[in-house]
């Protein structure tokens, strides 16, 4: 997983600049990124990665990572994968989505992989949250 690169052709040296702008944007505007430690990079395949190191401030009162941290991951790594894909003209919010809760995770790193998928009317969005690296 790297920070995109210039280089290629015509339309994947635009992909390079949109997704080094959406970090740009990510790291230097987002304050909620730097709140939760969150980093943004993007996958060959062009999904946004989300990766949180571990923060005990983020735990619920059991000791396990907080739903609401797996949820803003997934939010966060869904919008930047859409985001890629799009006009910079163009802002698109989160009309809505749904989290499956399969196995809390304690004290180790997340990540979550956005992977994009055009629909009739809407661009779909799917992510799942890990135990990060």
């Amino acid at each position: 997983m790297t920070r995109p690169s210039g280089g290629g052709d015509g339309e994947s040296m635009a992909t390079a600049k949109r997704t080094a702008e959406l970090i740009r944007l990510f790291e230097e505007r987002a304050p909620i990124a730097r709140f939760f430690g969150m980093h943004l990079s993007y996958n060959e395949e062009g999904g946004a990665v989300v990766d949180l190191p571990y923060n005990p401030n983020l735990d619920h009162a059991l000791g396990g990572v907080h739903g609401g941290v797996y949820a803003t991951m997934l939010d966060t790594a869904g919008w930047f994968t859409a985001a890629a894909t799009t006009d910079r003209s163009c802002w698109a919010p989160t009309s809505g989505f749904t989290v499956h809760l399969l196995q809390p995770v304690q004290r180790a790193p997340l990540r979550s992989l956005g992977e994009s998928r055009e629909g009739r009317q809407a661009t779909g969005r799917r992510g799942d949250a890990t135990r990060g690296r």
